[in-house]
């Protein structure tokens, strides 16, 4: 598939409504979903005392796939069952913030994938264990992140081997996460970011703060500030992908789905690194 040019958005919320408006080249009320499901899962690696829980709401789209990590409670299963068959058009105005953000995620997967946006690179996730992937895959997020020894790097959306790869570039990590009191390695977790948006010099968070509605505040205070700020996305990783080269992120590592977790095979991350 060919790179394309962006569509000039300064948010997801302003994503969603280019996608509604058709600049993406597709109509939205004749294009519809044609799976759904809900996925639960959970992480505890050996030697740690906290458990990860992922919830996942997933939609496919034509040839596209997207999705949405969850809170707690976001959307029932079987609420997850009936929306196949809709109109992608009126999912997109869905009250469920996680319903409209998984949708915006396949119908982009389809129509403007994030492998697709003009440099981006692709890099294997080598076949392994848990533990032996995720650090792979955070050795890159941290590298994408530019510090020097004290610079102080806010983590949003806690990543265990994550808090590692920033602490070994001598860098400060200040973590926040609204599921965790402590890092693995002992650091205090904060659940209000405001603080930390304040003082921080780098921010990199997930795409969890997609479907929790935090990323808009962010993005407006690394945009106000003019730091920088990566995303790694599992969650909405196509919708991250049409705001690179817009100016409102600096760097990117994207996994589409089937994500990592789920298979212990080769498998591939989508690069964006300074784009502007």
């Amino acid at each position: 598939m060919n790179t394309h040019e962006p569509v000039k958005c300064t948010s997801p919320d302003s994503v969603l409504k280019a996608a509604l408006d058709g600049a993406f080249g597709a109509d939205t009320a004749q294009t519809y979903v044609t799976g759904s499901f809900w996925v639960t899962q959970t992480t505890k690696f050996p030697g740690t005392d906290h458990r990860y829980y992922n919830r996942y709401l997933v939609m496919r789209i034509e040839n596209g796939f997207g999705g949405c990590c969850l809170e707690e409670g976001q959307i029932l299963p079987q609420d997850a069952e009936e929306l196949s068959g809709a109109r992608v058009s009126d999912l997109l105005v869905n009250p469920n913030r996680a319903v409209r953000f998984a949708c915006l995620d396949a119908f982009l997967g389809a129509v403007s994938p994030v492998s697709a946006v003009r440099g981006a690179t692709q890099k294997s996730l080598p076949a392994g264990t848990p533990i032996q992937r995720a650090e792979t895959r955070d050795r890159l997020i941290a590298g994408l992140v530019k510090v020097s020894p004290g610079q102080k790097v806010g983590l949003i959306g806690v990543v265990n081997p994550l808090v590692d790869a920033i602490e070994a570039r001598g860098a400060i990590c200040l973590p926040c996460d609204f599921n965790m009191e402590r890092t693995a390695n002992g650091l205090p977790v904060t659940s209000d970011m405001g603080p930390l948006l304040a003082e921080t010099d780098f921010v990199i968070t997930t795409g969890m703060t997609l479907t929790n509605g935090s990323i808009e505040e962010i993005i407006a205070s690394c945009r106000d500030r003019s730091i920088p700020l990566v995303v790694y996305s599992q969650t909405g990783s196509h919708v991250f992908g049409s705001l690179a080269n817009t100016g409102q992120i600096s760097g990117l590592v994207a996994e589409t789905f089937p994500y990592s977790q789920f298979t212990s095979q080769k498998s591939s991350l989508h690069i964006l690194d300074n784009v502007i």
